[in-house]
């Protein structure tokens, strides 16, 4: 018998649709991200993303497709960071640690994805004016789910800070506002974005693989964590042991 409390989920919309086939195409590495393919992927007529996602002359079509594919990557990334942070213990180093081991889960599980989040046309989109997609509702979306992330790690190091893990720094005036009034250093986070940004990018490209140097997730994270808070001098000494290995001197 049927349980009369059970519902059916949902019918994907039009959009959900769309947004599905291109993050598939996405994960395969050579399949171009085009509005066709899109259409043929969610079994609609070429001209349907229109419907979705507006005309080109208007702001919309393909470009509007890749803002509103990286939103939902920002918002599947800030939610996978925010999970490690609530299953972490309250220590400021570990809960660290963890996020950015998501944050590198979330980067080599999508690869293409994250570079279209981070990557160049999406940031020359963001210096359009007024009339461009500044304003446009797909870019809101994806500045607010990339803030997201933001605010989440910035909540990590001003805990830090206030537990003094992290000093205070006096060279940098400027903090970022947090709903509830905590301020962390604007330094502390342009040093951890910069250094989950880096690793993720290093680690995609293989780029330290000719001297021996296999950054994985876990060696990454503590790398982005040791950047922020400092490095560790036991794992300083290992990484300077395994250094000298790779060059024949020990």
């Amino acid at each position: 018998m049927t349980d009369p409390q059970a519902q059916t989920p949902p019918a994907p919309t039009l959009r959900e649709r769309f947004l599905q086939a291109a993050q598939e195409i996405l994960r395969e590495p050579d399949t171009p991200l085009d509005l066709r393919k899109v259409a043929e992927r969610a079994g609609k007529s070429r001209t349907a993303p229109y419907l979705v996602f507006g005309k080109e002359s208007e702001g919309g079509g393909l470009l509007a497709l890749k803002i509103a594919v990286a939103a939902e990557g920002a918002r599947e990334m800030a939610d996978r960071m925010e999970e490690a942070r609530d299953e972490s213990s309250e220590d400021s180093l570990e809960a660290f640690e963890a996020v950015a081991h998501a944050f590198l889960t979330f980067v080599e599980e999508n690869r293409r994805l994250f570079r279209l989040m981070y990557g160049p046309e999406i940031n020359a989109v963001s210096r359009l004016g007024k009339e461009g997609f500044r304003e446009h509702p797909e870019f809101s979306r994806l500045l607010a789910e990339r803030d997201r992330a933001g605010l989440l790690v910035g909540s990590l190091i001003w805990e830090a800070q206030r537990r003094h893990v992290l000093q205070p720094d006096p060279l940098s005036p400027d903090q970022v506002a947090h709903p509830d009034g905590e301020a962390p250093s604007q330094r502390y986070l342009q040093v951890a974005w910069a250094a989950m940004i880096g690793v993720a990018h290093l680690r995609d490209d293989e780029l330290l693989q000719a001297i021996g140097w296999d950054i994985t997730r876990d060696n990454g994270s503590r790398l982005i964590t040791e950047a922020v808070f400092g490095l560790d001098p036991k794992r300083a000494e290992e990484a300077a042991n395994k250094f000298l290995r790779s060059r024949g001197v020990l």
